[in-house]
């Protein structure tokens, strides 16, 4: 049962991380604090790091994550965003150069 997130709630504190988290809702009227808990799935996989830096696009592969496999939302640890941010900022050679097609989705067909 989801909390009605009304003009009769007073104050949310969400507690824990992922994979679980726990909010608490206070209602004022009723005197009661309400729990909702849910689970997220994360699952270790390599994905394509994707930056748009000043308009060129940057691709980084094979990049270690933990992806949510219900939002495909990407965890990063702290050494691999250092790493992330090193390999851009050296701006070293690339192994590879790609085309890539651009579209404007306002002047897309509807």
């Amino acid at each position: 049962m989801s909390p009605d997130r009304g003009s009769n709630v007073s104050a949310v504190t969400v507690c824990g991380h992922a994979p679980g988290w726990v909010i608490l809702a206070k209602y004022p009227r009723e005197g009661a604090t309400i729990a909702t808990m849910w689970q997220e799935t994360l699952v270790e996989k390599q994905v394509t790091y994707t930056l748009n830096l000043n308009g060129q696009v940057i691709l980084i592969e094979n990049v270690p994550a933990r992806v949510n496999e219900e939002t495909g939302e990407q965890f990063f640890s702290p050494s691999t965003v250092e790493r992330l941010q090193k390999t851009i900022l050296e701006q070293a050679e690339p192994d590879y150069f790609i085309q890539v097609p651009v579209y404007n989705y306002s002047s897309s067909a509807a």
